[in-house]
């Protein structure tokens, strides 16, 4: 949006996504961790009930039997699991998702691309599960990406957002209300809890790597046995990446963008 606005020569509107995006921050933490800490409670009765039975159903959900079997098949061997060839295949899917993404003149957002490639690459076995971690890059290239967001702040000042302060809360107060409501409704026939449904509504205000870094936090928070740790994240974590990439990786990038060609 910041950068949609400085093309169309809007400065002066600047400060209004920047604005929100410091308010969002500010709001949905600690409204997400509240909700996390709540279906990490009710999880953590189920596994203490029948830990066998509970990690059945995670590996059910998740497909992650036949993840191996997969691997084996398309990959191109352990020995070339090392973290320059891990981190030549990541670059080779960006490399792709770029190209496809200008052949089509910018229709899709080549971080959408990305998204898609990525998730296309792993699901065939070119990308092995947790590259970035196996590589041993995903700490700093977290820290990166916040850096990037975070960037973005000095297109503003404390007086510019003190104007519009206002304004921007309301909006969010009322894009609460629907994510709240939404959840309440859709929570039960997305086989989810209300708080967990609304976790998930509310990664639109902070998407990634918020969403991952807020849902491992919590869930280190509320056990320190290995299994149970597993557990919860292997619950709680893929909905909350899915629900960020899905409301802000996807689905805010082509909104902004319908709006922005209105300008």
């Amino acid at each position: 949006m910041t950068q949609g606005i400085q093309k169309a020569g809007m400065v002066a509107l600047v400060a209004y996504p920047v604005t929100m995006f410091v308010c969002h921050h500010i709001i949905s933490f600690p409204m997400i961790s509240t909700c996390l800490r709540k279906e990490g409670a009710r999880l953590k009765v189920v596994f203490q009930k029948d830990p066998a039975a509970a990690k059945a159903a995670v590996a059910n959900d998740t497909g992650s039997g036949s993840s191996n079997d997969r691997q084996r098949f398309f990959s191109l061997g352990a020995e070339y699991d090392t973290p320059a060839f891990i981190m030549a295949k990541v670059a080779l899917v960006a490399v792709f998702s770029f190209w496809i993404s200008s052949l089509l003149h910018g229709v899709i957002n080549a971080n959408v691309l990305c998204l898609i490639f990525g998730v296309v690459a792993h699901a065939a076995g070119f990308l092995p599960d947790d590259a970035l971690n196996k590589a041993k890059v995903f700490n700093w290239l977290m820290y990166g990406l916040l850096v990037f967001v975070l960037a973005e702040l000095n297109a503003t000042t404390p007086a510019t957002i003190g104007k519009i302060l206002l304004q921007a809360l309301i909006l969010i107060a009322l894009g609460l209300l629907g994510m709240f409501l939404a959840s309440v409704i859709l929570a039960k026939p997305f086989g989810m809890s209300r708080p967990m449904a609304f976790a998930c509504a509310l990664t639109a205000l902070c998407g990634f790597p918020a969403d991952y870094i807020l849902t491992t936090d919590v869930v280190n928070s509320l056990t320190d046995d290995a299994d149970e740790r597993a557990f919860l994240l292997d619950n709680m974590l893929p909905k909350m990446l899915v629900g960020g990439f899905a409301t802000v990786s996807i689905a805010s990038v082509l909104i902004a963008s319908f709006f922005l060609n209105m300008l």
